[in-house]
């Protein structure tokens, strides 16, 4: 008989939770009283604990060192959990807290019926990843801090460790939003790479070859750009930029 999918979901996340917090063999247990408490309530019992920091293992895709004091050891048994010597742990706090206004003040006030409400949970913005940035504006960053060759190499990094989830959009545009900034910047050279990988990662895609054109065009390179409308057109029929384009890169022949 299959299960229900709450009981599947409830399944799953216990698994996880026994692979991202492996108490056992440790020689520790989730403490009767947690200490140090500013957020949650001081009498907050073990399992709602446990279920919260879970939510930000699952969250940021990180592991309790991320915020707790290691010191002395990445064993749960070593840790100490009451410490503040990491910064990430009160930007925690900050976070429960602007989440904790963002569900019982802002959103409480939208007049919607309850089963049209959203809570917001760490994995709203995060998705499974430490730093909740945009993937082209996390490409754009990879380019001024190390080169365009750096960012494709973190883009085939993150599209092989995040492809088959949610953390990132890997879909045709947002690689391509990252391409016309780059073009709307007179960084052409940067911007064809950028197009490139897109075409590679998206071979069936028309428009990704259009706008791989318009790069062309702006090199003046009009014979290649000619070629990839005609790819675009091929793929898409529809796509009236590229008619266009066509029409005004052989008239200009003329």
């Amino acid at each position: 008989m299959d299960r229900p999918a709450t009981f599947r979901s409830t399944s799953l996340l216990a698994l996880f939770l026994l692979l991202a917090v492996p108490a056992v063999g440790q020689g520790w247990e989730w403490p009767d009283r947690a200490e140090n408490l500013e957020v949650l309530p001081e009498d907050t019992p073990p399992q709602q604990l446990r279920a919260t920091m879970i939510a930000f293992v699952r969250g940021l895709g990180v592991r309790c060192e991320h915020c707790h004091d290691d010191s002395a050891g990445s064993r749960l048994s070593e840790m100490d959990f009451a410490a503040d010597t990491k910064e990430a742990k009160e930007t925690a706090r900050l976070m429960m807290r602007m989440v904790q206004r963002i569900n019982g003040d802002d959103l409480a006030a939208l007049d919607r019926p309850p089963a049209d409400r959203v809570r917001v949970t760490c994995m709203t913005c995060h998705r499974g990843y430490q730093k909740p940035v945009p993937l082209d504006d996390l490409l754009a960053g990879a380019i001024e801090e190390e080169g365009v060759e750096a960012a494709v190499e973190r883009y085939h990094a993150l599209h092989e460790r995040y492809g088959d989830g949610y953390a990132f959009d890997f879909r045709p545009g947002t690689l391509n939003a990252l391409g016309y900034r780059l073009l709307g910047e007179g960084r052409t050279d940067e911007a064809l790479t950028i197009f490139h990988l897109n075409a590679e990662m998206h071979p069936d895609d028309a428009n990704v070859y259009d706008s791989l054109g318009e790069a062309y065009l702006a090199k003046g390179e009009a014979e290649r750009a000619e070629a990839l409308y005609l790819r675009a057109l091929a793929l898409d029929p529809s796509n009236q930029n590229a008619v266009q384009k066509l029409r005004e890169i052989r008239g200009a022949g003329d």
